[in-house]
């Protein structure tokens, strides 16, 4: 018998049509009833055919993550007491349920399919009972129009345990049935262990609403106090930090809260709360997963010497970890196999706090008073592309200076001036600018105590240091290293990061000695203030552009050793990456500017060069070498446009019917999926995106973009027309966001390059995709 069974694979389907609203043991008992019942004809005829001697396992039911709960235990339990008083006994009625499984249940059982990732495990599971057959089941809770909770089955299979045999296969479909249930008696229980609920009154209901919530929320943080214990803070009680701990989730938290009005009578309201426990446990799981997001993210910057990056996103990952129950279990492959997260972070961020090094690159003394110090900065000798510090001015710390490409700034003055013997610089990681993105983030820093890495802090010595002229010439010898022709894909593919090449093509008709004269001139000018000297060097357009730039942040021309790049872009001689820093109230940022020269050797337009890494995508893009010119241009113009808050050229750069599509993080989450995560996606004119623009750039004493990330791809068989992706890093006066860009760009008119489609999205969809040229139909 044994050996016909194993030629043999029965799965018996049949979907339950029906909506149970019923106490926990009463749902349950009714699914076994109608289970056993509507199909005891076919039942018999299957399992009787096996003289009595079967051992069929029943499993429990699977709730809509995936996962048993009490629900799945009392299914499997009286499905099998039902099967046992059918056969009187004379088969072997097993059930496995999730009392038995070892202590972390939840997370090893993902689905009791036996195919699929678990397979090992499901396997030695059923050798270890070995039955002839087992049972197993999903159901789902969800919310009818009334807003009442309701239990629908899903399915339910029955499978011989011999799967991987398939020969002469047999299906035979149990009948459909639906619930007798009456109407009076659906009425959901809600005072059992699988939620947790708690009641207010009050004179009216308004407040009885607000007694209730109160009281929930207390009683959620008093069920999860043990496993804050280890992060509490000294001068805290369990109690309190528990609350302020489930307050980080709020956001999302309080679109799951049910409400039941027992009543609303005047001078007599009473309102029950109640959250399902399977409900909290997705509110903890999607947190993990935002905390595994921000890891993913840090070694990736890590990875690219993006080192600003890698510290935020590592320190949000410590500090959300310090909010969730799993704080002291929870793992991830940093590299060499997964470990406990709460060990490994705080050494990772240590380490790499301890391997930045900062160098006195040239010292400038601006007067007896000022003494400007140009820093090297680098990660493992390799120089960074971003980061962020703060310097010991003599009274106390500077504002956040954020560098990049290896570049940064000290300004010292009076007696600091003239009296310091060592710099001391403190790298940034907490980044505790508050983002609308980074609400629990925002929250989890309030409450929770701050980890302190003394690595942050280094001191260097002003020995030696000496004072150099605030611009030399430049040593246009440099222009040597320039790559031409097929050497320019070569070297950007095989560069190490931060340490990319010129991009130059063609060298043989730049003026160097003129372009180089004049650029001599206008740092010179930057410096004095006396900037009408050289408004004879610009056009009047470029002029006024160059203007715009010195008023952006108080700029001032960093001395770095004569680096800067004469390159010849198209039809344009570009005296690339001028390193200026720019000040504003609370933070300075180094920028590299680039100064576009016409054919009369006029300076028509300046722009922000955009990052090495930033270059180097566009530049190892398959396209033409014209085309990845003129993009790299676009984007340069495109992120001076934002930073110098030109609106007239961004109108002129949008095409007049172009689609505006821009995400905006819901604190609501789409019911019973986190993968769906709370992002609405509006759709705007150009008119509408350019007065939200305009009143943005108003509120704003500084905008700064930085693109990551950098891809591009031709729109169809479109000669000419590109989509860009870009992870866009925006930084305002009084806001800070991060998201992905998609702009479509079309370079036909060199005269009049437009943008057809601009996209913003705050996070990558699911499947790790942003919007791109495939997403859009354009001729």
């Amino acid at each position: 018998m044994k050996h016909n069974i194993t030629k043999l694979t029965i799965t018996i389907i049949f979907l339950f049509f029906f909506q149970l609203l019923y106490s926990q043991y009463e749902v349950s008992k009714k699914i076994s009833e109608i289970f056993v019942e509507t199909n005891k004809k076919e039942i018999r005829k299957f399992f009787g055919a096996q003289d009595g001697k079967t051992k069929i396992l029943v499993l429990p039911f699977l709730n809509n993550q995936q996962k048993p709960d009490e629900y799945s235990d009392d299914i499997a339990r009286q499905i099998a007491s039902a099967l046992q008083l059918e056969f009187q006994n004379k088969n072997n009625i097993m059930i496995f349920v999730k009392d038995e499984f070892d202590g972390n249940n939840t997370k090893i059982i993902k689905s009791f399919s036996t195919t699929g990732t678990n397979i090992n495990y499901y396997e030695n599971l059923l050798k270890k009972f070995r039955p002839d057959f087992f049972i197993e089941g999903q159901y789902h809770i969800s919310t009818n129009s009334a807003g009442q909770e309701v239990l629908k089955i899903e399915y339910v299979n029955i499978k011989n345990y011999y799967y991987k045999t398939t020969e002469g296969i047999k299906k035979k479909a149990l009948k459909s049935c639906k619930s007798s249930v009456p109407e009076a008696d659906k009425t959901l229980n809600i005072k059992t262990r699988r939620f947790i609920y708690a009641n207010g009154k009050a004179t009216y209901y308004e407040k009885a609403e607000d007694k209730s919530l109160e009281n929930l929320l207390s009683k959620i943080a008093a069920s999860l106090q043990t496993k804050f214990l280890a992060v509490k803070p000294i001068d805290m009680n369990i109690s309190e930090f528990t609350v302020k701990v489930m307050n980080t989730y709020q956001y999302i938290i309080a679109d799951k809260i049910k409400s039941k009005v027992v009543s609303e009578e005047d001078g007599n309201c009473e309102i029950i709360k109640y959250i399902s426990k399977d409900v909290l446990l997705q509110i903890f799981e999607e947190r993990e997963i935002l905390i595994k997001n921000y890891i993913k993210t840090a070694i990736n910057a890590e990875n690219e010497l993006r080192i600003a990056d890698a510290l935020l996103n590592y320190y949000r990952a410590l500090v959300l970890l310090k909010t969730h129950t799993n704080y002291s279990k929870m793992q991830y492959d940093l590299g060499k196999g997964n470990v406990k997260l709460s060990v490994a972070l705080p050494v990772r961020i240590s380490n790499i706090l301890s391997n930045v090094k900062y160098k006195i690159k040239s010292k400038e003394e601006i007067s007896k008073v000022n003494t400007n110090y140009t820093i090297e900065i680098k990660y493992k000798n390799k120089a960074i592309q971003n980061i962020e510090y703060k310097f010991w001015n003599g009274n106390g710390y500077s504002k956040i200076v954020r560098a990049r490409n290896g570049i940064g700034i000290v300004e010292l003055f009076g007696t600091c001036s003239s009296e310091t013997k060592n710099l001391k610089f403190k790298t940034e990681y907490m980044f505790a600018v508050k983002s609308k993105e980074d609400l629990a983030f925002v929250a989890a820093l309030d409450i929770t105590e701050p980890q302190r890495f003394p690595e942050s802090s280094q001191k260097i010595s002003l020995s030696g240091s000496k004072n150099v002229s605030p611009v030399s010439k430049p040593d246009y010898s440099a222009s040597k290293e320039i790559n031409t022709g097929k050497s320019l894909k070569k070297s950007y593919r095989t560069r190490k990061p931060g340490t990319a090449k010129n991009i130059n093509t063609n060298t043989g008709n730049l003026n160097t000695k003129s372009c180089g004269e004049i650029i001599e001139q206008i740092t010179q000018a930057v410096k004095s203030k006396q900037h009408v000297s050289v408004k004879k060097y610009f056009t009047k357009e470029g002029f006024e552009m160059y203007t715009e730039l010195i008023d952006y942040g108080n700029a001032r021309v960093l001395n770095c050793g004569n680096n800067y790049k004469l390159v010849k872009m198209n039809n344009r001689n570009v005296f690339r990456s001028v390193p200026m820093k720019f000040t504003f109230n609370k933070k300075m940022f180094v920028e590299n500017v680039n100064f576009i020269f016409n054919d009369e050797n006029k300076i028509s337009a300046v722009s922000f060069a955009l990052s090495d890494d930033a270059v180097s995508n566009i530049m190892n893009s398959e396209w033409s070498e014209y085309d990845k010119f003129e993009l790299l241009s676009f984007m340069e113009n495109y992120k001076t446009a934002y930073q110098l808050k030109r609106l007239a050229y961004i109108n002129s750069i949008f095409s007049e019917d172009a689609l505006i599509i821009i995400g905006h993080m819901l604190k609501k989450t789409v019911k019973n999926d986190p993968e769906l995560k709370k992002i609405k996606y509006s759709k705007k004119t150009k008119k509408q995106y350019l007065s939200s623009l305009k009143r943005n750039f108003a509120a704003n004493d500084y905008i700064n973009l930085r693109f990551e990330e950098t891809n591009v791809k031709k729109s169809g068989k479109l000669e000419h027309v590109y989509g860009i992706q870009l992870n866009q890093i925006y930084t305002s006066s009084n806001y800070a966001d991060k998201g992905y860009l998609f702009l479509l760009i079309d370079l036909r008119d060199p005269k009049n390059q437009l943008i057809h489609v601009r996209t913003w999205q705050p996070e990558k969809n699911s499947d790790g995709s942003i919007f791109g040229v495939d997403d859009f139909y354009f001729d």
